[in-house]
């Protein structure tokens, strides 16, 4: 755990991602000691190997910097170390009769009176008072508080207990930091953990959820596994399962596996069928959602109002949209019964960090205006908010390209959610705005606004030539093609990626049109696509494909799809290819995808292949899909020193 001047240093080193410091110069910023930093930055470099998506990187003579390899986890990582830092230990106070209900249903036998007043410092007579307030508030969950011999205990079926425990400022001792004094971070570790494992499991699975039900889901997992670790499962006969619910069974199941290895716990099957069940209709937790709908509109309005006023934009941002959410609701208790946050330390956050608290500002005006009237929040909550908001907006400072992205799509806006947040994981460091809208609103204007188009339908557009297809539910291959989009061939491995060892032959001898054939057949088989090997034979129709000694590059006239790939054919013999007896041994039939003007390169690539005079005759000496490999890595390699 870093103490609060390592976590300064870190985030110093984060303000200035991109650069190196001195350990002078970081030591003058904090006033201490060369001594006292040097030791700090063991234990630092300890803890970022530790977590494993960032490390420290020292150059001699120039000094320290970060070095980042997945932004989404590092930002969720640094925000919660930025709240620790600035908040240090600020409580989320909850009311006693909530404290007195999560006390009791964190027990698994009863507890003495006793022991729960000294708990919570209040007399006898007060804590009989609360009691019954406590027992109203149980009821309407069907729960029941057992007072026997001044022992108290609450009794009822553990979903019972998970749905009060959704409800109010409950939830917030679910997140990871909460105590038994009170005292928490919302800490979005889990909560990005769990995320990356839904986004994960719901495009494997090809399964919709709207944005609210996803965050709902993230956060009913989040309870799930803190009653699991306390040894509180549900048990066989609490749920009564009707109806196929075999595909959310599967898909739960994949959730589990992934929350098993992470957290060290047995996963018993009722508890797969309850997640499976909660997916299906969420009958169980109807009228019980944490983050509820008008919540959840408020925020997304708020962010886009936001976006508007400063042009950042936060609106793909799943963690920063569920922390602030969980921070507004017991915020908006706080504010209307006069139990706001006053602590000196939050001072701190309007000097260190302007842009946010300004930020913070409109998002509590808006907050103000849509449920709290005429009650002022004051200045150390609106440094709370602010403290959300600093990783975010560090992250989005750290972006190094300026991408405008839009994608088209016949999906409603709150089903966009999977597909945003995969491409956001994917491409955090290159896309600066990522927005949604229906085919039928897209007009000329909208043009000049973005850099890329994508759609996840074969409309108008992408027949057009307008934007490139992506499925709603993307592949790797599609991560492949965007990146391409916005990168073009930025590395080997790029390159090296469109041979794929399944439509790689090796035959003695052949015939043109069954090569053609059997070329196409496997490549429409392997990215679902139909006409290839027609557009071949309308290419072929205008001329030779024949491009240098012993190679051939047939292709489709017009690309059928977004799929960049390459297919190979190895003769041991020579074929003639054309009427005018040229002979190859090595064909290299060629697709460039549809719509993605930087694909085109894949040509000035093969032109080093074509210049290689030995190419060939090495290929068939020893034709394998290991050296032919090999062989591109070499070629290109020399061909960039060259350059």
């Amino acid at each position: 755990m870093l103490n609060q001047r390592q976590i300064g240093i870190l985030l110093i080193l984060y303000e200035n991602f991109g650069s190196t410091l001195t350990t002078e110069q970081i030591a003058r910023k904090l006033k201490a000691s060369l001594r006292t930093i040097q030791a700090d930055m063991q234990i630092i470099r300890a803890e970022l190997e530790q977590i494993g998506f960032a490390k420290l990187q020292s150059r001699r003579a120039k000094g320290t910097g970060l070095l980042i390899e997945d932004h989404t986890k590092f930002s969720d990582w640094i925000n919660n170390l930025y709240m620790q830092h600035t908040v240090g230990e600020i409580s989320y106070p909850l009311e006693r009769i909530t404290r007195i209900i999560y006390i009791l249903l964190e027990r698994f036998r009863d507890m003495p009176m006793h022991e729960l007043e000294d708990m919570l410092y209040v007399s006898h007579s007060t804590l009989q008072s609360d009691l019954k307030n406590v027992q109203a508030s149980l009821q309407p969950f069907r729960l029941n508080l057992s007072r026997d011999w001044n022992r108290l205990f609450i009794t009822g079926a553990e979903i019972d207990k998970r749905i009060c425990l959704a409800e109010n400022e409950l939830y917030l001792t679910h997140l990871q930091g909460f105590d038994n004094d009170g005292k928490s971070h919302i800490n979005m570790q889990r909560i990005s953990f769990l995320k990356d494992v839904l986004i994960d499991c719901f495009m494997e699975s090809r399964y919709y959820i709207s944005d609210m039900d996803f965050n709902n889901a993230v956060l009913t997992l989040n309870i799930a596994i803190h009653r699991m670790q306390k040894s509180f499962f549900i048990k066989e006969g609490e749920l009564t399962v009707t109806g196929n619910i075999d595909k959310e069974l599967s898909i739960s199941r994949k959730i589990f596996e992934r929350i098993s290895a992470r957290f060290f716990c047995e996963i018993p099957e009722s508890e797969i069928e309850f997640f499976a069940v909660y997916l299906r209709g969420k009958e169980i937790f109807k009228n019980h959602d944490i983050i509820s709908a008008e919540m959840d509109e408020f925020i997304n309005d708020a962010f886009s109002k936001i976006r508007l006023i400063y042009g950042v934009d936060f609106t793909n941002n799943i963690s920063l949209h569920i922390s602030i959410a969980l921070h507004c609701i017991p915020l908006i208790v706080r504010i209307k019964h006069n139990m706001q946050i006053r602590s000196k330390s939050l001072a701190n956050v309007k000097r260190t960090f302007p842009l946010g608290y300004e930020i913070a500002q409109v998002f509590t005006f808006l907050l103000k205006e849509k449920y709290v009237g005429d009650k002022k929040i004051s200045e150390d909550e609106i440094a709370l908010i602010a403290a959300h908001f600093y990783g975010s907006l560090l992250e989005l400072h750290q972006k190094k390209k300026r991408t405008r992205v839009l994608v088209l799509s016949e999906m409603k806006v709150s089903m966009t959610i999977l597909l945003r947040s995969i491409m956001m994981k994917w491409f955090i460091g290159e896309i600066s705005v990522l927005d949604f809208l229906n085919s039928n609103k897209m007009n000329e204007s909208l043009l000049d606004n973005y850099d890329i188009f994508l759609t996840t339908e074969k409309n108008k557009f992408y027949d057009n030539g307008l934007a490139m297809y992506i499925a709603p539910f993307p592949t790797e291959n599609d991560r492949r093609n965007i990146k391409l989009l916005l990168d073009g061939f930025d590395d080997l491995e790029d390159i090296l990626y469109v041979f794929h060892r399944d439509l790689f032959f090796v035959r003695d001898t052949g015939e043109k049109s069954e090569i053609l054939r059997l070329l196409a057949s496997h490549a429409e088989k392997k990215f679902s696509l139909v006409g290839l090997h027609a557009g071949m034979l309308q290419r072929e129709k205008i001329g030779s494909t024949f491009f240098s000694k012993g190679i051939a590059i047939p292709h489709p006239l017009h690309s059928i799809s977004s799929d960049i790939f390459v297919a190979v054919y190895i003769s041991k013999n020579p074929i003639v290819w054309d009427e005018e007896g040229n002979a190859v041994q090595v064909v290299t039939m060629l697709h460039i995808g549809k719509n993605n003007p930087r694909s085109f390169q894949l040509w000035d690539y093969f032109a080093r292949i074509l210049e290689d005079k030995d190419f060939v005759d090495k290929i068939v000496a020893e034709p394998t899909f290991e050296f032919f490999t090999q062989k591109i890595r070499l070629l290109m390699t020399d061909g960039n020193k060259k350059q």
